[in-house]
């Protein structure tokens, strides 16, 4: 056992050391900042253009993109974890806010689940999650960037690119139309974004005193929202009001980004119906 012990304390030196080399410093970028606004100038058109070249893939396809997408997000989330265990925080303990059950983080685990579901209700539904819920927090992310903004240039461009892909995969499954626009499948998706959240809160509570308070998956309560409004609401009337304000905001918001797949549609059906009849 000891011998065991000193080989795991080498291994985990050696991958400290290797981490290490991509701890690159740098100034931290401000929001709207020449690097914020290049990425998005080239990420969402970028993002939007492969979306819309992928739209016509078939089913084998398409398991092996949200393969490629899954694994991706897990590997750079794992980079991510240690890379603040080993380099950045090795002697402060787990930093359990970036425990990896935000909105953002679920994509990695749905993208591997919906491979795993035959094609049915739920399958559909948790399209419709990732093109309405995480597309609109990938979007958001952009438009209020503070926790995309750091001092090393690694963690940095993983919040970037990891945003960004939630946005491609959205547009993606928006474009190729396996998620659902009507109001049922609005209501599946909302669901799978409650259910979620109950989790997400229960995880908050169960380590609520482990974390020194500090835990806040979904950003929901105990602890104050760090989001803009919200936080200020969340002070001033408690976080449950915040809460309860906060959820109804972000459903509200995923119905829009339905509503502006499904525009295009109705109006390619009532432009068909205007031909026939002439």
């Amino acid at each position: 056992m000891h011998q065991k012990g000193i080989y795991m304390e080498a291994f985990v030196e050696a991958l400290a050391d290797l981490l290490m080399l991509t701890a690159w410093k740098m100034d931290k970028p401000q929001p709207y900042g020449w690097l914020h606004l290049c990425v998005m100038l080239a990420g969402f058109p970028l993002s939007a253009w492969a979306a819309w070249k992928l739209r016509r893939l078939g089913e084998r396809g398409n398991r092996i993109l949200l393969l490629t997408v899954g694994l991706f997000l897990l590997f750079c989330e794992a980079y991510k974890q240690l890379f603040y265990e080993l380099v950045l925080e090795p002697d402060n303990g787990y930093r359990w806010s970036n425990f990896p059950f935000h909105l953002c983080s679920v994509p990695m685990y749905l993208c591997l689940l919906i491979l795993c579901l035959k094609d049915g209700p739920l399958r559909k539904s948790l399209y419709t999650f990732l093109m309405s819920y995480n597309l609109l927090g990938g979007a958001i992310a952009f438009a209020e960037p503070s926790g995309l903004l750091h001092g090393r240039w690694t963690l940095t461009m993983h919040a970037f690119i990891w945003h960004m892909v939630l946005v491609f995969l959205g547009l993606y499954i928006g474009f190729s139309g396996r998620g659902g626009t009507g109001k049922r499948d609005y209501w599946h998706a909302t669901a799978v974004f409650l259910t979620l959240c109950a989790i997400a809160f229960a995880i908050n509570c169960t380590f609520w005193e482990i974390s020194g308070h500090t835990i806040k998956m979904f950003f929901l309560g105990p602890a104050h929202s760090p989001i803009a409004v919200f936080k200020d609401l969340s002070k001033w009337l408690g976080w449950p009001i915040g809460m309860a304000l906060y959820i109804p905001s972000v459903a509200v918001g995923a119905a829009v980004v339905l509503w502006l797949f499904r525009l295009p549609a109705k109006r390619c059906r009532a432009k068909a119906c205007s031909i026939r009849e002439e």
